[in-house]
């Protein structure tokens, strides 16, 4: 869900292939209608919310007609929708939803949990859950820069590379670092009033053209570099703190203003000093590859920094309270670390004795609950349709385009979806923080209330990194606090 889960371009039942049911679903997993042109303008605008659509009307006469694209432009694709920018303009926000004015500035105000920034100062270490994305800006055809999607770091994992020993790695999705990839193309096509970023097919006999088809091997070490925070946050983390800073010294506030300026300093030394390089990808999967049951299996692994390794922390149950759940849908572990596997989402189709739910935490919509779904989803990605197109491209592609996934969604009574755009890569776990999936996308069909991730089982992933290896990694072990006590897939 690079980012992001994204969502769909369309969405329609089918005859079930089996005894169980199943929906398909085009996904368009790159978040490409809502992502940043970058490196974001400097706007006279407040934000707050308000009772009136006067801001709607004040936005226009300062920007012109040009102000909706211009929305939809800035719009995050971590955050908001290209619906909600355009319901934006039809209703009124007496009930307390964000304004047009608000809305274009993605909500820049304290009281509002806004995932496109980084409140505090920046961490030396990244964790699990936090977002992830390419060392660098994306050029569109037409020259302006883009930043690339936005990912989540699922957990730290550790493998045994052979005569080599343990090796501690970061786990993503591969869409997600694709854009770290030569051969990554992009261009905007008129679409009514908005502009829709279109994502081209690699360019042949690139970097990014082999990967989609072979995997990503550990040879060719050039490039391929991750980091966090990612500049689409930080860009509006910058623009934010600098819209603070002006606000307090115009209200009588300078000793504030002195504070959030201090911060601000501290943040763009720090990508100036390119602390916010994370790390380099060094295996991923590619488009190809299936799991036992033809889920698809989308990884990749990025070795980090010494300096930028962190942990798998749970969230707290200070998280869980801020999301407003309550001790009904909260887990039952809030300390501590993610922990190894206990059991597969392949039971969960069948053992009625067990807990069908899990929860993740991602660099979007931070912790959240999902319930198994007995609708399994047949899904197709929109990324892949060139390699279909291609005469050199593997017959297989065609026979296995379509993949078969599990699907998790929201609880009753829960708002908003158990992953949004940005949550690409996050782990699933139990009630007890241990890991049962890998999250790599999702949908919200028309017309329905609630959208649905697709998560892969663990133990595939796994298996598929150490098959993948052709023998150089010898095991994969989720990391505890004890040490002694992991447990290992070998």
């Amino acid at each position: 869900m690079a980012g992001p889960g994204p969502a769909s371009r369309r969405s329609r039942r089918s005859e079930a292939s089996s005894s169980s049911e199943s929906a398909l679903g085009t996904f368009d997993i790159s978040n490409l209608d809502n992502r940043v042109v970058t490196p974001p303008r400097s706007l006279p605008l407040v934000t707050y919310r308000s009772d009136s659509d006067d801001d709607t009307k004040r936005l226009k006469a300062l920007f012109g007609d040009a102000f909706e694209r211009k929305a939809v432009e800035l719009t995050s694709n971590i955050g908001i929708p290209t619906a909600t920018v355009d319901a934006s303009f039809r209703y009124s926000s007496t009930s307390g939803h964000m304004t047009a004015i608000s809305l274009f500035k993605l909500g820049f105000d304290g009281d509002l949990d806004n995932p496109n920034t980084v409140y505090g100062r920046y961490s030396k270490t990244v964790n699990a859950g936090d977002d992830v994305g390419a060392h660098r800006y994306i050029k569109r055809e037409d020259g302006k820069l883009l930043s690339p999607m936005v990912g989540t770091l699922g957990c730290w994992i550790e493998i045994k590379i052979k005569d080599r020993g343990w090796k501690k790695v970061g786990l993503t999705c591969y869409h997600v670092i694709r854009p770290c990839l030569d051969g990554f193309r992009m261009r905007v096509e008129e679409v009514e009033k908005h502009g829709k970023l279109v994502l081209r097919k690699p360019k042949k006999d690139s970097d990014l053209w082999a990967a989609d088809i072979h995997g990503l091997k550990t040879e060719g070490s050039g490039g391929r570099l991750v980091e966090h925070p990612t500049r689409a946050k930080h860009n509006f983390t910058i623009e934010d703190r600098r819209e603070r800073v002006e606000r307090l010294e115009s209200t009588g506030y300078p000793n504030d203003a002195l504070d959030v300026k201090a911060g601000l300093d501290e943040a763009i030394a720090f990508f100036d000093g390119d602390n916010q390089l994370f790390g380099q990808v060094i295996f991923a999967s590619g488009y190809m590859g299936r799991t036992r049951a033809n889920g698809r299996l989308d990884w990749a692994l990025i070795s980090p920094r010494a300096d930028r390794i962190g942990g798998n922390p749970l969230p707290s149950e200070d998280a869980w309270q801020a999301k407003k759940y309550d001790y009904g849908n909260i887990p039952v572990e809030l300390k501590g670390n993610i922990r190894p596997q206990a059991h597969s989402i392949y039971e969960l189709e069948g053992d009625n004795t067990l807990d069908k739910v899990v929860f993740k935490n991602g660099a979007s919509t931070t912790c959240t609950k999902g319930v198994f779904s007995k609708v399994k989803t047949d899904c197709a990605i929109a990324e892949e349709r060139y390699m279909l197109e291609e005469d050199h491209v593997p017959r297989q592609v065609e026979a296995g385009y379509k993949s078969r996934e599990f699907a998790f969604i929201s609880p009753d009574g829960v708002e908003g979806t158990f992953a949004s755009r940005g949550d690409s890569g996050a782990v699933a776990w139990d009630q007890y923080g241990r890991v049962m999936g890998l999250l790599f996308t999702g949908q919200k069909p028309q017309q329905a209330d609630k959208g649905y991730s697709l998560v892969t089982p663990i133990e595939d992933v796994f298996q598929d990194i150490m098959d993948k290896s052709e023998g150089s990694i010898l095991g994969i072990r989720i990391p505890t606090d004890g040490g002694d006590e992991d447990v290992e897939m070998a």
